[in-house]
Formats: C-alpha cells, sequence, structure tokens
C-alpha cells in the first residue's frame, strides 16, 4: 500500500469469517512470562440491526442505519472470485477488479474521479479465491453519485474496455504480482495452495493467476467472463450509516433497477481437499531467517467447526501467553515469533501454524516442540482458565471492530460477507453464539476432528539463500467461453436515469464535526482531555510524553522504541505472562511506542473493565519490571526484527535514508523505524533502561487523550487513584535541540543490492521545513499535486499511463524538526532507469515551474483534504490520534476547523511556491534492486555520484 487509500486495489490472499473478527480469531505474536491466570469476563455484545430487499432484477440489498457521522459504505460484493476461473485463464478475476476501476461507458476515465470530488474515504476494491468487492464511504449528500457510479460499471462497462485499457491495467496487475513476489517470503503462499490442493482444484492456483495467462487474455475473452459473473444477481449491495430503508429503497430502484440480470452461475461444491498423511516441502529466498508453516485443510466458511478452531488457535498460539509462545519464545528461546491462525473460505479452510526461527537455530527441534504441543492440546484440551481469555479476546475484538460502518471489517462488510457466503446478513450472530458455548471438551473434539489422527498437514520451510522464483505451471490451452443465458426468473424496472448526463455530483456536503474537547488536570500535574463518544463500550486513552526516538543518546539509537516496547513484558507484581494474562482476561489492548518527538502508552479497555484496565496500564507505565531474562529474549527478538528490514527494500530505505539526509548525528539520522542498530541493541542495559523511563515518561509536562463512552465526572477519579500520586524518581532528562541540518550541494544516488529482485524499490528524498512551520499546510497541498492521492502526477505517469508500478506516491511525515519528505516507486526492474527519468523530470517540472499546479489540480485536492474529514473522524482511535498530534505540535483545539479553513483559502501561487522546495538540485536518490540490472542504466542517467552502499547504509568499496 502506498500512499493515498485509493492506492490500494489489492487482491487478499485469505478470507478471514466474519470479517470484523479478522484481528480477534487470527493467532497474533506471541511475546511473553507466566503466572497464574486472571478471571476473565465475557464483552459486552454488540449488534448490527438491518433491513433487506430484493430488486426483481435479482439484487441483494442490506441496510443498516446509524447516524452518528453524516456518512454511508456503500459496499458491493459479486460472487466470484479466482476458484472460478477455468484453466488456462486463472488472474481473470483479478485482473477485472482492476479493469472496474477504469472508467464506464458513461463515466469514462479514472473512476476515482468524482468520488474525490465528493470527498469519498476507505475506498478500495480487492479480489480473493471467492468473490470480488468494492467499497466506499461517501457523504450523505454524494450517496446518488456513489450508486450511480456503481450502477454504471455494473450495467454499462464493456462498451469502456479496449485493448489500450487491457494492456495497461495487464501490466499493473503483473507489477502487483512482481511487487508481491519481492517481499521476504514473498512466494509462500503460491507454494502452499500448490501443495494443499490438488491440480484442478478452485484453490490450486493463486488469486493473481500465472504470467502466461495474463499475457494470454484477450479482449473478447475479458469481456465474455464480465457478461458470466458481473450481474445484479450474483451481487449483493450493502448500505450502512446514514440511511434509511425507505431512502435505500427509492435510490436502489431509480439506479440499479433497470440493469438486466446475467446467467445464475453455480458455485462450486465444497471441496476441503482434506490430507490424510502428512507432507513437506521446502524453498529458499532472500531472508534472514527460516520460517516454518504447517497447515492443515478444514472445515468450510459457515460451519461452527472453524469457530471453535479459531479458539484452539488462540490458546495454541495466539497470544503472549499461549502454549507454544512460552515453549518457543520465553523456555527455549528458539524462536523469533510463532502464531497460529485460521483463514476461513468457501470452498474449505485452512489451519496455519507459522515460526520464525533464530537464525541459525534447530529447525529440527522447532518442528518437534510444534507438534508435542500441538498432540498435548488434542489429548487434553484447553483449560477452562485459557478458552475464558481466549473467547473473551475475541468478543472484545468484535466490539472494537463493529465502531466502523465501512472499510475493511466494518459493519457494511460483515453483513455482506455473511450474505454471499450463506445468504443470512446476520450470521455473524451464529459465531459469536458458537463461541459464547464453546466448551473445552468441544474445542479439543473439534480440533481432534481436523487436526487429530488421520488428518495431514503440509510443512513448508523457507530457508536463506538465493530467491528462486517458482515455476510457472504449464500452459493450459483453455477451452472457448461458453457463456449461459440470462436467468429468465429475473426483471427489469423501467429506467428513470439519464446517464448521458453524468452521475450527479452533489452540491452541498456535510459540516465537519469533531467532538467538543474537555479538559481537566491531574494531582500530579498531567493535563486530561476527553472527548466523549458513546457509540461503543469502548473507552481509549493515550498518556502522551514530549520525547521521543530523537531524545536516544548518541551511541544508543533504538533505546527510546525499545524502553517503551518493554512496558508491557511485565509490570508490578506481573510477570510478561501473567501481565498478558490479566490484559487477556480484562479483554484490554494495551501497548507503548516511541514516535519521532513524542512517546505514548496506549490503552483500549471494555467500559465494564474499566477501573481494572486502568490499574493494569498504570502499573504497565509506572512500575515497568524490566527482568533481565526478558530484555534478553526480547533483544533477540528486536534484532531479528532488523535483519528482517534490511531485507525488506521499503524498510531498509526507512533505515538508510535519514542518515544521508540528516547527516550522521543528528537526532533524526537514526533508522526511521525506530528500532536503531544491532551494535546499540545489543549494548543496552536494564540500567539504560530504567534512566530512559525515569528521566523521560514522567507526569509533568504529560497529556492523557481520553476518548469513548465515558464522562469527565466518571474517567477523573480512576485517573486519580491510579497517577494522581505519581511522583517520578529522579531528575527529568534534558530536552533533545534538533539542529538545522544543512541543505546538500549536490544530487546524490545510493544504490544497495537485492540479488534475485524482480523489482527495483526508487526513493527519491529531500527535507522540508517543520510540522510547526506557517506554511506546514502549504507544502501539505502541494505534495497532494505530485504524489499525495491516486490522482497525483507520479501515479498517474508510473502506474496508469506507463504501467510500470502497481502504485507510486509521496509524503512527508511530521516532526518537530525538519521533515523527510520522500517520493517512491516500486518498478518492474527492466523499466528502473526509465523510471528514475520519469519522477526526476515530474518532480523537476512541478518545482521550477515549468509545469505548475492548475487550478483544476488544486482544486481537486482542496476537496480530497477537506471533504474526507467528516468520514475520517468515524472512529475513536483517529479523533485521538488528532488531538494527540495537536497537543504534542502546540495547537489549539479547533486546529482541524482552522486547517480546513486554510486549505479552503489556499491558492494555486501558494502551492506552487511551496513546490519550489522540492529542488531536484538538493535531492538524495536511493534504488534497492539487483545491482547488476540496476546500476548501468542509473549511471547513464548521470544525475549525480553513484555510491553502492550495505543494508547498513555503509559504503561498498569498489571491487578491483
Amino acid at each position: 500500500m502506498m500512499g493515498s487509500p485509493l492506492l490500494t486495489q489489492e487482491f487478499s490472499v485469505n478470507l478471514f469469517r466474519p470479517a470484523a473478527l479478522a484481528i480477534a480469531l487470527a493467532g497474533a505474536l506471541s511475546l511473553g512470562g507466566y503466572a497464574p491466570p486472571a478471571q476473565a469476563a465475557s464483552a459486552p455484545a454488540v449488534n448490527i440491526p438491518y433491513e433487506s430487499f430484493t430488486l426483481p432484477n435479482g439484487l441483494r440489498v442490506i441496510v443498516h442505519t446509524d447516524h452518528k457521522a453524516p456518512i454511508v459504505a456503500v459496499n458491493v460484493w459479486y460472487h466470484v472470485g479466482s476458484k472460478d476461473e477455468p484453466a488456462g485463464r486463472t488472474g481473470f478475476a483479478h485482473l477485472f477488479e482492476h479493469l472496474m476501476f477504469n472508467g464506464s461507458e458513461n463515466a469514462p476515465g479514472e473512476y476515482f474521479t468524482p468520488f474525490t470530488a465528493s470527498g469519498a474515504t476507505d475506498m478500495n476494491g480487492t479480489t480473493n479465491s471467492d468473490r470480488t468487492n468494492y467499497f466506499e464511504n461517501v457523504p450523505t449528500t454524494a450517496l446518488d453519485m456513489a450508486l450511480w457510479m456503481e450502477s454504471d460499471r455494473m450495467g454499462h462497462l464493456l462498451g469502456a474496455i479496449d485493448q489500450k485499457t487491457l494492456d495497461e491495467q495487464r501490466g499493473v496487475v503483473q507489477n502487483e504480482k512482481r511487487q508481491g513476489e519481492n517481499q521476504p517470503y514473498g512466494q509462500v503462499w503460491d507454494e502452499l495452495g500448490r501443495q494443499l490442493y490438488p491440480a484442478g482444484h478452485p484453490y490450486h492456483h493463486s488469486t493473481i493467476g500465472s504470467m502466461n495467462d495474463l499475457n494470454a487474455a484477450s479482449l473478447d475473452d475479458v469481456k465474455t467472463w464480465f457478461r458470466t459473473w458481473y450481474g445484479p444477481n450474483n451481487a449483493v449491495l450493502v448500505l450502512a450509516g446514514d440511511i434509511d430503508l425507505a431512502t435505500a429503497r427509492e435510490k436502489v430502484a431509480k439506479y440499479f433497477g433497470d440493469i438486466p440480470a446475467t446467467p445464475t452461475m453455480a458455485q462450486p461444491q465444497v471441496a476441503v481437499a482434506a490430507h490424510t498423511a502428512d507432507s513437506r516441502s521446502t524453498m529458499t529466498d532472500a531472508v534472514p531467517q527460516a520460517r516454518i508453516y504447517r497447515a492443515w485443510n478444514v472445515a468450510q466458511y459457515g460451519q461452527p467447526d472453524l469457530d471453535r478452531l479459531d479458539l484452539f488457535a488462540r490458546v495454541l498460539a495466539g497470544g503472549k501467553s499461549s502454549r507454544l509462545a512460552k515453549r518457543l519464545m520465553h523456555d527455549s528461546q528458539l524462536v523469533d515469533n510463532v502464531s497460529a491462525m485460521v483463514s476461513s473460505s468457501q470452498l474449505g479452510s485452512n489451519f496455519i501454524i507459522t515460526a520464525s526461527v533464530k537464525q541459525g537455530g534447530d529447525e529440527a527441534r522447532v518442528e518437534a516442540i510444534i507438534n508435542e504441543e500441538l498432540q498435548r492440546l488434542l489429548r487434553d484440551g484447553p483449560t477452562a482458565d485459557e478458552l475464558d481469555r481466549a473467547r473473551t479476546g475475541v468478543e472484545a475484538a468484535w466490539v472494537r471492530g463493529v465502531e466502523r460502518i465501512g472499510g475493511f471489517g466494518g459493519k457494511a462488510d460483515v453483513l455482506a460477507e455473511c450474505t454471499i457466503y450463506t445468504g443470512n446478513p446476520g450470521c455473524y450472530r451464529d459465531s459469536l453464539a458458537t463461541l459464547a458455548a464453546a466448551t473445552p471438551e468441544s474445542v479439543r473434539a473439534t480440533a481432534n476432528t481436523w487436526l487429530g489422527a488421520g488428518k495431514g498437514s503440509h510443512t513448508l520451510v523457507v530457508n536463506p539463500g538465493p530467491r528462486v522464483p517458482i515455476a510457472e505451471e504449464p500452459t493450459v490451452t483453455p477451452a472457448p467461453f461458453v457463456v449461459p443465458k440470462p436467468d429468465p426468473r429475473y426483471t427489469t424496472l423501467p429506467s428513470t436515469v439519464d446517464r448521458k448526463a453524468g452521475p450527479p455530483m452533489p452540491t452541498r456536503f456535510p459540516d465537519l464535526i469533531f467532538p467538543n474537547q474537555q479538559h481537566a488536570t491531574l494531582s500530579n500535574g498531567t493535563r486530561v482531555i476527553l472527548a466523549e463518544r458513546h457509540d461503543v463500550p469502548v473507552v481509549q486513552m493515550s498518556y502522551g510524553f514530549r520525547a521521543g526516538q530523537s531524545s536516544d543518546p548518541t551511541g544508543r539509537p533504538g533505546l527510546a522504541s525499545f524502553t517503551m516496547g518493554m512496558l508491557d513484558e511485565g509490570a508490578g507484581d506481573l510477570d510478561a505472562l501473567a501481565f498478558a494474562d490479566r490484559a487477556d482476561a480484562l479483554g484490554a489492548k494495551l501497548g507503548a511506542g516511541a514516535g519521532l518527538d513524542g512517546s505514548s502508552v496506549y490503552l483500549s479497555a471494555l467500559k465494564q473493565n474499566l477501573d481494572a484496565s486502568v490499574a493494569l496500564f498504570a502499573d504497565m507505565l509506572r512500575r515497568p519490571r524490566f527482568d533481565q531474562a526478558d530484555i534478553d529474549r526480547v533483544r533477540g527478538q528486536w534484532i531479528a526484527g532488523i535483519r528482517q528490514e534490511q531485507a525488506n527494500p521499503s524498510r531498509v530505505a526507512q533505515r538508510v535514508l535519514p542518515e544521508l539526509l540528516y547527516g550522521a548525528g543528528h537526532p533524526y539520522a537514526a533508522p526511521r523505524t525506530g528500532t536503531g542498530t544491532e551494535a546499540s541493541i545489543n549494548a543496552i542495559t536494564r540500567a539504560d533502561l530504567q534512566r530512559w523511563h525515569d528521566g523521560t515518561l514522567r507526569p509533568e509536562g504529560a497529556t492523557i487523550v481520553v476518548v469513548g463512552d465515558t464522562t469527565l465526572a466518571e474517567i477523573m477519579p480512576v485517573l486519580e487513584r491510579q497517577f494522581g500520586d505519581w511522583k517520578p524518581a529522579g531528575a527529568a532528562a534534558t530536552a533533545t535541540a534538533i539542529p538545522q541540518a544543512a541543505a546538500l550541494p549536490k544530487p546524490r544516488v545510493f544504490l544497495i543490492d537485492k540479488p534475485g529482485a524482480v523489482q527495483a524499490n526508487i526513493f527519491a528524498a529531500e527535507l522540508l521545513p517543520p510540522s510547526t512551520d506557517p506554511k506546514s499546510t502549504e507544502y501539505d497541498m502541494a505534495n497532494m499535486v505530485i504524489g499525495g492521492d491516486f490522482t497525483a502526477r507520479l501515479n498517474m505517469n508510473l502506474r496508469e499511463d506507463k504501467h510500470w508500478s502497481y502504485g507510486s506516491g509521496s509524503g512527508a511525515g511530521a516532526a518537530l524538526g525538519q521533515r523527510m519528505w520522500t517520493a517512491s516507486a516500486p518498478v518492474q526492474i527492466d523499466k528502473t532507469g526509465e523510471s528514475v527519468a520519469e519522477m526526476r523530470r515530474e518532480i523537476t517540472d512541478y518545482a521550477n515551474g515549468t509545469r505548475p499546479a492548475t487550478d483544476a489540480e488544486v482544486a481537486s485536492m482542496k476537496r480530497v483534504m477537506t471533504l474526507t474529514l467528516p468520514g475520517e473522524y468515524e472512529t475513536a482511535s483517529s479523533v485521538m490520534n488528532t488531538i494527540a498530534s495537536n497537543v504534542l505540535y502546540g495547537r489549539p483545539d479547533d486546529y482541524v476547523f482552522r486547517r480546513t479553513a486554510e486549505i479552503q483559502a489556499m491558492t494555486p501561487a501558494a502551492v506552487n511556491a511551496a513546490a519550489r522546495s522540492l529542488d531536484p538540485s538538493h535531492m538524495t536518490w536511493l534504488i534497492v534492486g539487483d545491482l547488476k540490472r540496476i546500476e548501468a542504466p542509473v549511471r547513464a542517467l548521470n544525475i549525480g555520484e553513484v555510491t553502492v552502499l550495505d543494508a547498513d547504509g555503509k559504503p561498498v568499496p569498489p571491487k578491483p
């Protein structure tokens, strides 16, 4: 994903059940020590009321009313995915997802344009094995436009697809495929699909398909594919938010009622393809450590067994104190992370255990321990306490997930998914009922049914070594497409829409609403800011401090982040595992992190457990244990994470670019990931952690931002009890001064070698004034024009025009000192030189005024930056983060309104003046790729001196 959310048209490999339970049901990275478990308490019930109707043409419509924000989530799901592709035509469903974003007969051009002009948020499209979906949140006043656009591509698309469009999107998809394969472990899911499912099974091939089949796709083929699958009778439309049933009936009938039904296509039969014997395979990849995947084929979507398997996965390896985490991460310390998850799909699902073996570790021993703990859990089942904590975690995640009406995992997503796969929009209730009724014995029995004796698994081990591309499977000559006749049971309504007039654009928009902020002060001197949100029974808070990564002492980059990461590794009387158990039992989510200039400790608590959760939160902040054994354990995992960053093209750039731009020794010169270096992390002592904690995490000058289901009268006594008497030890740390980094005298180019890479990752970077600069918003607007949106210049050039990249964008992070602006593009490696030249030309022409921002571009980006705001503040976390940012940068409570007014008043002249800061004569270029393929074309551009670096950013001596 890059830049704007509109760039994230990505296929999804796995489908979770239901969507809002995705995070809850998947096993998580396990860290943590052991103590007797806390008693779990059930989370509050949350319901998604809905009404439904069906048009005469077969379109099923689900309506959920939620008036908390003036926005409507529009979700269209088509019941077609890669499972429906015949041999020789793999990748068609995903290719068509892209084609449907390229305009329709009555709205030619970029599909995003009217949505951008109307303030849409959370706009995306995805394809997986079973379905294709499109979704967006729009202001209530833009609902007619959204329904017109969705109906136009459903009923009036084929005339807009020509050979040029097909070739363009085919190129984009092929670069998406390269981008995925270029990531560490990026070929795993293709290999697992081939091994878990036999040839000819609908899940044997990947969603993105083969290069050969994509190349062979003809214009007639893709049009026939559309006529077969993309009709109203094979779709579900969900409208959720500021809408009622009567309005939905009228508008949906108006825009969709005249679209003829397509054939009614039979869905494939359920085919779990459970194995009867274990099997294994291996591959090598350019990765720093071995990773083990063990997978079983299990029950299909909608089966209660999947919910019980989800609970089994959490007990086995789904939490910080899970069984495999204790054995492999705490006791033996053989792995850096371990997880278990259930990935559910229509025809059959997967239960997957993943473990990243410590570098040079004993893979066989890890596999043996995984099997020992699995067999023990299969034999004995979970304890009642383990099951209660797992259930509370799932239910609490559900409560948090349904705060959002749209986007990934929001309420519209849940209703659409249930309708597509079960015909029952409320199927999530069955899932929650199964979770509530689960017992240790029912979970044990279900696990034995699918993972026990006679059920084979496949183990895939990825070892460090050269990346060897998975060979394309033999090309199959596809049979001619035969399209059945349209289903005669369906009829159409008379058309009342003048399609030639184009989409009905809104003429007014909802006012921006930001919660009122209430202020108070604790006895310890900490400010409290509260914004009430009563839509879900959750309270979130962030305790913010005015020091972050830039306060790391000389020679200790990563200390701030490491210290913050250790806060939940045991606190007060609870060691690491007991602390994790207590949090799970409460349904609480706790975390801490260090940003560039500030640090924060975070809590998300169920309201019913608020007092106990805040008490745990206070222990974490005031009384972290910093046990030496935990420091040593986390240190090993941390260093493994640094090595993973060095293997990832985008992450290695975040590590290397800061020092190149700010200069060695500058407070901002450390890796922007915050993880530091191997040498610095190895040198950190317990005394360093305690010193940083005591000197930096202090109540005076700090701020607690609280957002959620509480009032000032309720929350202040709770906070006062836990923090009012906090008196920090020792003296406060000296504030770090952020000096001005000098401008570079000339452009420079740096290369990092990634042998075997199929893409080059290009970065162009330079420094902008701080976020506190009076012209900061003008710099943000200047960035929007060049690379801050899907429709910005860089992406339209490299993706939409040249189709050399899956997406290109730019942006500058916030900072109290100079901000680092970066433009980036992952491109097919044989177009590296040409892509650098195009990026340089676009930036140069913009900065020097050869091609200044136009009135239309500025007007468009103004709409993006302002009309989206009512949707951006839908969730409590987004409100909390905005308030915390305002505190850090010294902004007033009404800053969101002031900034909106500033944007609305901005002129193209002001934007073009700000664009001059993007001066190519001071720019630093970093290109990560296979050196033998990128070096010569980059040197030929003669941009500036070229230096080859290693993954630590150190110059590589030239070969003799």
